[in-house]
Formats: structure tokens, C-alpha cells, sequence
């Protein structure tokens, strides 16, 4: 099976370009592009209509989004599942994919039979529509007698994409500080562990100032056109398209009158949280985010300027209308423990072939398709409940007295965002 490999040689320190002379070594080095040195897009055309083809990803959640991007832009007809090696911090998808949270020392070879093995998942990749709200407008005959400036017009609408999350607010403070120190003084942001504690301190700066508080008085939220309720006490808005955040913070747990969180459901999860505190105590356990709904489209109305990211990039938004809804659905790789992880493949060749000789339409074979990955998709997940259920119950006593004796700084200091 052909295996297309890009590699983030920048990305987890030195560890990217260990990683690009390791695949290097184990491939024909034409299989192998350094992102750093150039983009996707020629060898995702070369590669892309390759029977069975098959790409890994090296590098960070952010570099994944790029390769789903450049997939989209070319637009073959059947784009190729996508698989992820984890470098640097975060990695929340790779996460959720079940290739962990950074590269553990793993044989290349045998972590590339593993890519090869993976079944295939659907993920949903969601897009924003953001319209600025329209200001206050000076009538130009007015304008020009009191000596003032008529109104400039609206810009155009604006489009992004996620397939992480979305956040508002009081977590999106954290990072735009991140971010703005780093580029103003990238000398002090040499490591990794540098990297966390520096978020953490931004984190705790939160605990005191409040900077986003009141978030209910100049946000609106409608789901699926109706109305949500936001707490009083929120200072946080996230949409969670899946069920880990900021480094493997679950934030969706499956009880209640709520459905179960799904990657490939065309719904988002919505939650708030109360503060810098209540997101450092989410990082380490001892508490749950604010459910508020799940939704398949979202309107969000926000009346002032509040900091704001996807998938971890910040920006300062403006006062705005926004628009999320799903734009369209990525194949990805799960690592899986079924052997040799190819009933899921057989199927889909099967029914390629079905399709090909006419006894199935194509809306018929994606039908098809779409639920096989489901079911696949959640029986890999429930499995993966069953190990974590195992794990979490045998360190619970640990982790809560470690809770009760860090500071503030070690509170936020998580893996953050994708931050190495």
C-alpha cells in the first residue's frame, strides 16, 4: 500500500528532524516532503489519485489542518485518508485518532505498519463564516458639514475552518498572550517545558484580572436557531467538534440527557467554562465544563471585541456575526487493534467495485460508507473508553493529591495548544 509521509522538521524541537532523517531511512526519500522547505500541494497532486494511497502527517495539529486544506484545494475526486506521528504539544486530534500525545519512542518501522493497518475514519471539518457588525453610521451630507468621515464600508465576509475547536473568550486570553509574547520575544521561548510554564503563567494572570467576565451580557448563542442560556458566571464559550482539549482535557463525558460526543456526527458540543481557575482544574480532573447543547448549526452573535481562536490560533475579534456549519468531511486513520485493520478497507473496495459495475449508485456507496465508518469509529472508541476507564480509576488517588498541592502556574501549565 502506497504511503505518502510530510513532515514538520521545526515542529517538537529537535525531535522534527529526527523524525524526517528516521522516515528518511525507512522510505524512498520521494515519499518523504520537509514542510519546511516546501508546501504540499505538488506532491499531494503527484500522489493523490494513486490507487490506495495513504499520507502520514509529522508535526502538530496545525500541520494536519495544512494537509486537509491543500486536500481540499486540488480536489480529487477521492482524497486519500490521513494519518498522524504527533510532534511537539497538544495534538488533540492525534489524540482522539488513537496515536497518542507525541511520538513515544517507537520503532519507525513498526509504527509504519501501523499506519498501514489503520482503518479509516471520517472527521467532521467545520466552517465559519464571520460578517463584521455594521457601525455606527455618520450620513455623508453630515458628515462632511461637522468635518467628520462618513462611515467606511463593511469588509468582506471572512472564512475560516476548524475541525478542533472553536474558543471564546477567557482560554482564547491565554493563548493570544502566547502568542504576542512569542513573536515580540522568541528568545524566551526555546523549549517545550519553557513553552508550558509560560502559558501557565498567562493562565494564572486570568485567575485575578477576569478579563472576559460578563460574557452573557454581550454574547447571544443560537442553536440550530433557537436561543442558548449563558451562565452568568461564563467567561469561556468553546464549540468542540472532539472530545479532547487543550492536551486530552475530555469535555464532553457521556451521561445524562446528552448525546454522546462524535468527530463525525455534524454536531458540535458546546460548553462554557467559568474562569482561568475552573479551565486549570478541568486540566487536571477535578472538574467538568458547563454543558450547554449540541447543535448542527450555531449563530454567534458577539457585541464587543474579545479574544478568540481555532484549533489554538488566536486573533482579537471585533464585534461580529458568526456563522459555523459543517463544510464538508475528511477521511482520517485510527490506529486500530483489529488485525491487520483492513475489514473496514475490504468493504470500501468492495464497494468501489459495486459501485463501478452499477449496482449501487455513488449517493448509495457514500450512504454506505459513511455508516460503516461509524460503526467502526465507535466501537474503536468504546474500546479505548474501556483502557482509560482502567487507567484513570488506578491513578485517581494520585491525581487528586497532586491537584490539591500545585500551584497556579502548575494548574495551566498543560500541554496547551499545540505550543512546542
Amino acid at each position: 500500500m502506497p504511503l505518502l509521509v510530510f513532515v514538520n522538521s521545526k515542529s517538537g524541537g529537535q525531535m522534527g528532524t529526527y523524525m524526517l532523517e528516521s522516515l528518511r531511512s525507512n522510505l524512498n526519500p520521494l515519499q518523504v516532503v520537509d514542510l519546511h522547505n516546501t508546501g504540499p500541494k505538488a506532491a499531494l497532486k503527484l500522489f493523490a489519485n494513486v490507487p490506495n494511497v495513504r499520507i502520514l502527517v509529522a508535526g502538530g495539529d496545525g500541520t494536519v489542518a495544512w494537509i486537509l486544506q491543500t486536500l481540499d484545494e486540488i480536489d480529487v475526486p477521492k482524497k486519500p485518508p490521513v494519518g498522524v506521528l504527533p510532534l511537539g504539544t497538544g495534538n488533540d486530534l492525534a489524540r482522539v485518532l488513537g496515536w497518542g500525545g507525541g511520538y513515544s519512542n517507537e520503532l519507525i518501522s513498526e509504527l509504519l505498519v501501523q499506519v498501514l493497518e489503520a482503518h479509516p475514519a471520517l472527521l467532521d471539518r467545520w466552517q465559519v463564516e464571520i460578517t463584521a457588525n455594521e457601525p455606527p453610521k455618520t450620513p455623508s451630507k453630515f458628515a462632511s458639514a461637522a468635518g467628520l468621515p462618513a462611515a467606511p464600508p463593511l469588509p468582506k465576509k471572512k472564512e475560516i475552518v476548524f475541525q478542533n475547536y472553536l474558543g471564546i473568550g477567557v482560554d482564547a486570553q491565554a493563548a493570544l498572550r502566547f502568542h504576542r509574547t512569542r513573536n515580540l520575544r522568541p528568545q524566551l521561548f526555546f523549549s517545550a517545558m519553557t513553552n508550558k510554564l509560560l502559558y501557565g503563567a498567562f493562565g494564572a494572570k486570568d485567575v485575578l484580572e477576569h478579563s472576559c467576565a460578563g460574557l452573557h451580557r454581550s454574547i447571544r448563542i443560537y442553536a440550530d436557531g433557537v436561543r442558548q442560556t449563558i451562565p452568568p458566571e461564563a467567561e469561556g464559550i468553546i464549540l468542540l467538534n472532539i472530545n479532547s482539549f487543550a492536551g486530552g482535557v475530555r469535555m464532553w463525558e457521556r451521561d445524562g440527557s446528552y448525546g454522546v460526543s462524535s468527530m463525525q456526527d455534524g454536531m458540535v458540543d458546546i460548553v462554557v467554562v467559568h474562569g482561568a481557575l475552573h479551565l486549570g482544574q478541568l486540566n487536571i480532573g477535578v472538574d467538568k465544563p458547563v454543558r450547554i447543547c449540541q447543535a448542527r448549526e450555531v449563530r454567534v452573535v458577539v457585541d464587543r471585541k474579545i479574544p478568540m481562536h481555532v484549533d489554538g490560533e488566536p486573533w482579537e475579534q471585533p464585534a461580529c456575526t458568526m456563522d459555523i456549519k459543517l463544510r464538508n468531511k475528511a477521511t482520517m486513520l485510527r490506529r486500530t487493534a483489529d488485525v491487520r485493520g483492513m475489514t473496514v478497507i475490504e468493504m470500501q473496495n468492495t464497494l468501489d467495485w459495486a459501485c463501478k459495475e452499477d449496482i449501487i449508485s455513488e449517493p448509495q456507496r457514500e450512504q454506505i460508507m459513511v455508516e460503516a465508518y461509524r460503526r467502526a469509529d465507535a466501537r474503536s472508541m468504546e474500546n479505548g473508553h474501556r483502557r482509560s476507564g482502567l487507567h484513570r480509576r488506578s491513578g485517581s488517588i494520585g491525581n487528586l493529591l497532586n491537584a490539591k498541592s500545585s500551584s497556579y502556574s502548575q494548574l495551566f501549565a498543560g500541554d496547551g495548544f499545540g505550543l512546542g
